[in-house]
């Protein structure tokens, strides 16, 4: 299962949407949403994979914790612009260098 907050193109999902539509999920642009969600997928036996931008990562740091972390739950994280390697200044992914 593909889970994204409205950032598709980045990780090229259009193929993933197109080809199983079943087993993928735009949340739109709720980082917090989309991991409390992988959450619920995960603990009713699905494989979630969550695609996320770093900088945007940060603000669901309580559901990686409390959601997934705290439960042991298997969620398979693809985070990308980490660093400083953002798209724009925006897109920046400073904190994880913490």
């Amino acid at each position: 299962m593909a889970i994204n907050a409205a950032i598709p193109g980045v990780f090229g999902l259009d193929k993933i949407k197109n080809k199983y539509p079943d087993h993928y999920t735009d949340v739109g642009i709720a980082e917090q949403e989309s991991v409390a969600f992988a959450a619920g997928a995960a603990k009713e036996g699905a494989v979630p994979v969550l695609f996320e931008n770093s900088t945007f990562l940060q603000r669901a740091f309580d559901q990686l914790s409390h959601d997934v972390a705290a439960n042991d739950l298997p969620v398979v994280m693809m985070v990308a612009g980490g660093g400083i390697s953002g798209t724009s200044k925006t897109h920046l992914g400073i904190f994880d260098q913490v």
